[in-house]
């Protein structure tokens, strides 16, 4: 004799967190729910069924991806629809056993935050499991937030695009699974990261604006044509009126010498900026240069 009704089991699984998760079957299973904060996986039996077709539908909750949903037993095990939470066309027959399983993940969050040292700018972005982004900073700050809705473990990297004038000098993140500098060469350009789902994750970018030194020359009385030989991280020859700009430079000390040619004297050095200055004996100009600064020093 074969039995004329059938059990079906429903399980809730959930990765990345728990919740209560609301269902609806037809055929008379009507609505329930399942919570993984009690078990996890969660299941409810529904004995009794008669032989026909049955679906269920999960009504996918806000901050959570379906990741799979099957059926096994059954005559036939249906159709899925993971965007739609469903499973239709479940074909039981009587005295069969089914079960039906739903996995859920939780989405997790990132926040890329850009900090700034001696400016302001627009930063570009690329990522392998976000869309391309940027971050301008006001007042040295800014940040985006994207939602990351993770079936499975993600391996991948955010790297941001160098920018002329700035330099990377740190990357990190927090709230993953593991982190390594992402670099290329010897600079960083990012962070290589791994993420499970529902995971919180917060990544600091800082970058700093390079800076410039400026040594200009003076004659007195105006017009020398003679020619004004510099060493030093400015270096080079200029005539009256003339100037050595070297750009791109990190934050430091500088130091910009001439060699006085026969027939002239040094009379003075100064530099408009408070923390650099210019020793005539000896003929330097010392700079030192803050993140962002143009710093001039005029030798006459």
């Amino acid at each position: 004799n074969t039995p004329n009704t059938a059990t079906l089991t429903v399980v809730k699984q959930s990765i990345g967190g728990t919740g209560s998760f609301s269902f609806n079957g037809t055929g008379g299973i009507g609505n329930f729910s399942l919570d993984t904060s009690v078990n996890n996986p969660a299941q409810q039996q529904f004995p009794g069924l008669v032989a026909g077709s049955y679906d269920l539908t999960e009504t996918i909750p806000v901050g959570w991806s379906l990741n799979s949903a099957s059926c096994t037993g059954a005559t036939s095990n249906g159709t899925v629809d993971l965007g739609a939470g469903t499973i239709t066309g479940i074909q039981i027959a009587g005295g069969q056993n089914v079960t039906c399983t739903f996995v859920d993940a939780a989405d997790g969050t990132i926040t890329i935050t850009k900090l700034t040292e001696g400016g302001d700018a627009l930063f570009g972005f690329t990522s392998s499991f976000i869309t391309d982004f940027n971050i301008q900073t006001t007042a040295g700050s800014g940040s985006v937030g994207r939602s990351l809705p993770l079936s499975s473990q993600l391996s991948g990297y955010i790297e941001e695009s160098a920018l002329a004038g700035w330099e990377l000098i740190s990357a990190s993140c927090t709230g993953v699974t593991s982190r390594s500098p992402r670099l290329s060469g010897e600079d960083i350009v990012g962070v290589d990261l791994v993420i499970d789902p529902g995971q919180t994750v917060a990544c600091t970018f800082t970058n700093r604006k390079l800076g410039s030194i400026v040594v200009m020359k003076e004659t007195l009385p105006d017009g020398a044509q003679d020619s004004f030989t510099f060493t030093g991280d400015a270096a080079g020859s200029i005539g009256d009126g003339e100037m050595i700009t070297v750009s791109d430079l990190s934050p430091g000390a500088y130091r910009s010498t001439e060699t006085v040619p026969a027939g002239w004297d040094l009379t003075d050095i100064s530099c408009a900026d408070a923390n650099s200055s210019g020793v005539v004996g000896n003929a330097p100009a010392s700079v030192n240069l803050e993140a962002g600064e143009t710093v001039s020093c005029t030798c006459s």
